[in-house]
């Protein structure tokens, strides 16, 4: 499941219908568009239960990082299990029949509930993983998260009313009327959103059609400018910060480790949805460059940038 930042950059569509999907949730925000020009609207973030609140996910990641370290601690440990051999490389193996709690109610006088607390705690010690839903939930918002900062980026020239029109056009006349590669891929990034924004408002990560189309209608770009465009993704990326936090925390509870690459991700979701809500709420425009160093490093926007010229000069 863990995944590596490295690929950040390597988009996985999502969709089968990554046009159609865009070209559908475009048609939904036209009305918008004339309503107040510029205006920042993000996608009814009062919905949101819980709220996105920037210090708890800071505490939740703190908590995390501590968490992983005392279990860490732990595992070091020799472990003390019920003393007989034969029980305990059962326990190791994950291999504790009925008869096994048996045995050890019957000639150690271990009641099942304690057994049970020290199979978990053996098999916990061994793999050092577990919960393989919560592991799923947290690979499925990590997704979600590098999604969102792709489209973000992708979005570099082709927001605005000329824009939309190219989109509708390309799917209108079946791509006769092209886009331009970088045109193209922002498209694809859109369609990898709206699937990933779905999976969130279902909850169980998977994807119904109701919530394809609420993604669609709340994450639509059609003509809509930088300003609107960066509200509408701010409260999607806000959404999905509350459940990769909760998801967290539910590992947490459990004594459950976090891979370090989730942390490292949440965190960079942080920082990403700072600086978009102060960017969103600013007169400026969205500095492109500055957002890549912030998410990436700076070395590896150099690193970008000198490809980038390379290409161009050959």
């Amino acid at each position: 499941m863990q995944q590596n930042l490295d690929d950040f950059f390597t988009p996985v569509d999502e969709s089968k219908n990554a046009d159609e999907n865009f070209i559908n949730a475009s048609s939904s925000v036209l009305a918008s568009k004339t309503e107040q020009d510029g205006a920042l609207k993000p996608q009814d973030e009062s919905n949101l239960k819980p709220a996105y609140n920037p210090k708890e996910a800071s505490d939740i990641l703190k908590q995390a990082e501590l968490s992983n370290k005392n279990l860490q601690t732990q595992s070091n440990r020799p472990l003390k299990l019920t003393g007989v051999r034969y029980l305990d490389d059962k326990i190791r193996a994950d291999n504790v029949s009925m008869y096994d709690a048996y045995l050890a109610k019957k000639y150690l006088g271990i009641d099942n509930e304690k057994f049970s607390s020290l199979v978990h705690d053996g098999v916990m010690a061994i793999k050092g993983v577990g919960g393989t839903a919560s592991m799923d939930k947290m690979g499925q918002d990590v997704e979600a998260n590098n999604a969102y900062l792709r489209a973000i980026l992708k979005s570099q020239g082709n927001l605005g009313t000329s824009s939309g029109l190219s989109r509708m056009l390309n799917f209108a006349t079946n791509k006769l009327w092209g886009l331009d590669s970088n045109h193209a891929e922002f498209v694809t990034e859109m369609g990898n959103v709206v699937g990933a924004h779905a999976r969130n408002l279902t909850g169980n990560g998977r994807t119904t059609e109701g919530a394809r189309k609420d993604a669609q209608m709340q994450l639509g770009v059609g003509f809509t400018d930088e300003k609107q465009f960066l509200g509408q993704m701010l409260s999607a990326m806000k959404s999905t910060a509350v459940s990769q936090g909760e998801t967290i925390k539910n590992n947490i509870n459990k004594s459950l480790p976090v891979p370090q690459s989730v942390l490292e991700n949440f965190a960079r979701q942080q920082r990403a949805i700072d600086f978009v809500e102060k960017s969103a709420n600013s007169n400026k425009p969205f500095n492109y460059k500055a957002f890549y160093e912030l998410i990436n490093g700076k070395q590896k926007a150099a690193n970008a940038q000198a490809n980038t010229s390379l290409r161009q000069i050959q």
